[in-house]
């Protein structure tokens, strides 16, 4: 199920070509961000997710030149996790890289 699309003012979506995760914005936040309230409102559906870039419904980046937009206001950072999974599946695949002890890491950290 996709949450609500939200129109929210965003500093530097005017230099962007795609770039838009859907995400919980807590009501009220406009309201203690001063510079982003004087921001011109920008329409999310406009920008495609990063599940129609993976899958191919919209281009990737075609040059150096352009950007590629995340705002994640809730610091998730999922897709880091699906794109280091990728990463990691590949690097298994050809054998390369090796397992680190689990016990490394005792601290279970949620944001």
């Amino acid at each position: 199920m996709r949450e609500q699309s939200r129109t929210l003012p965003v500093s530097g979506m005017s230099y962007t070509r795609f770039g838009r995760i859907q995400h919980f914005q807590p009501p009220g936040i406009d309201k203690d961000l001063s510079a982003v309230r004087r921001e011109k409102p920008r329409d999310w559906n406009r920008y495609p997710e990063i599940s129609d870039l993976l899958v191919g419904r919209v281009p990737g980046r075609t040059s150096d030149r352009q950007i590629t937009f995340f705002l994640n206001n809730v610091g998730t950072g999922v897709q880091f996790a699906a794109m280091g999974y990728c990463a990691y599946r590949a690097a298994k695949e050809k054998g390369l890289g090796r397992e680190i002890p689990t016990d490394w890491f005792p601290q279970n950290i949620k944001p």
